[in-house]
């Protein structure tokens, strides 16, 4: 037998422990380790050593523990704190939907009115309508998407 045959299962003998082996390469190996009595201690070796990571038990520090408990409370909180942002978001969506519907027969009116009294063509009226309108929803996005500042003036990410 060649040195690759070895090399080759060998390789598959751990493969088989971390996947499943196709059929053809599984018959190959189960044959050559009956044929290979050096291949099959390496493989019975493996075997043995497997079972033994399996079976030996793994304590953590205290220490680990608690750090690690430390870590999942912050995340929790974190994610209690995301979903409370969220949740408001969407309330005020929701609102504002509602209240922009509602007003916006009066505001046009309103401009309508205006544009006639102060003799405005009616692209400059309408288009007064449009930004002061618009205005809110803009003033809102630029404040949330505007970065968050400390008392000392650095961005707060949660790094530093």
């Amino acid at each position: 037998m060649t040195e690759n045959m070895h090399e080759r299962a060998r390789d598959l003998a751990v493969t088989a422990w971390l996947e499943e082996l196709p059929s053809p390469d599984a018959a190959w190996l189960r044959s050559h380790l009956n044929d290979c009595a050096e291949c099959a201690h390496f493989a019975a070796a493996i075997s043995d050593g497997v079972g033994a990571l399996r079976t030996a038990p793994v304590q953590a520090d205290a220490a680990l523990v608690e750090a690690t408990k430390r870590s999942v409370r912050i995340y929790a909180a974190r994610v209690r704190e995301n979903r409370s942002r969220v949740r408001m978001l969407a309330i005020s969506c929701v609102l504002s939907v509602i209240w922009g519907g509602v007003s916006l027969p009066w505001l046009w009116r309103a401009f309508a009115w205006l544009g006639e009294a102060m003799s405005l063509p009616g692209p400059v009226w309408q288009m007064g309508f449009v930004l002061f309108w618009m205005a809110p929803s803009a003033a809102v996005a630029v404040l949330l998407l505007a970065p968050r500042y400390g008392s000392s003036g650095w961005a707060e990410t949660g790094s530093r």
